[in-house]
């Protein structure tokens, strides 16, 4: 799959009000909301989203501040891993598994001081959302922020993502194995990356997905 570099408001102008930047969109280069077409963020789109968060964290008294990353390496990392993914011809599976790349890479690498599992949940909603997946409520009548992450379901849908946020495959941690295993994941011995991964799948489709 060949992707070209474009902004955010050239393909979906209702979004713009997330902030400007660069998207990776796959050819053809003519492009509409709703077209086939498949989309990928850049590391750039990261770190934008991220200020996102900071800006409504400020609205809501209850969220923390999301300010400042750790790492740029780890979210050029990101964009590389995602466009070098090896796509099926099942666009709704290869949505879940960019997806869960985002979260991932986001939530449990944490290239922020603060706010990963909120960005990760903004990111990984965006870009299913420009890839035609929907969500449970989706509603455009509410800002961009709203419909994905949700100010009453965004620290809900965070939570869900803590235990395996703090994952550190050096340090295996009991809590973090049973609550794995109670979400019907098979783990004979250490939790491992592969785990992790097959929880943000779980996550995804029973929490956040609703419809292609």
């Amino acid at each position: 799959m060949e992707f070209t570099k474009i902004y955010l408001e050239e393909h979906a102008p209702a979004l713009s009000n997330l902030g400007s930047f660069p998207i990776w969109v796959s050819t053809p280069k003519k492009f509409h909301y709703a077209s086939p077409s498949f989309c990928l963020p850049t590391a750039d789109a990261v770190i934008i989203l991220h200020e996102a968060v900071d800006k409504f964290s400020d609205e809501f008294e209850y969220a923390a501040p999301a300010r400042g990353f750790r790492s740029r390496a780890q979210l050029d990392y990101l964009e590389e891993r995602l466009l070098h993914k090896k796509f099926g011809r099942n666009k709704y599976q290869n949505i879940i598994k960019s997806a869960e790349e985002m979260i991932f890479q986001i939530a449990c690498r944490h290239p922020f001081t603060d706010g990963n599992k909120r960005t990760s949940l903004l990111c990984a909603g965006l870009f299913c959302s420009l890839n035609d997946v929907f969500y449970l409520g989706r509603d455009h009548r509410y800002s961009s922020y709203q419909f994905i992450a949700g100010p009453k379901n965004a620290l809900e849908r965070a939570k869900k993502l803590e235990l395996i946020a703090d994952w550190n495959e050096d340090m295996p941690s009991t809590k973090l194995k049973n609550f794995l295993i109670s979400q019907g994941i098979p783990i004979r011995k250490d939790v491992c990356e592969q785990h992790i991964r097959q929880y943000i799948d779980k996550f995804l489709q029973e929490t956040f997905i609703h419809k292609v």
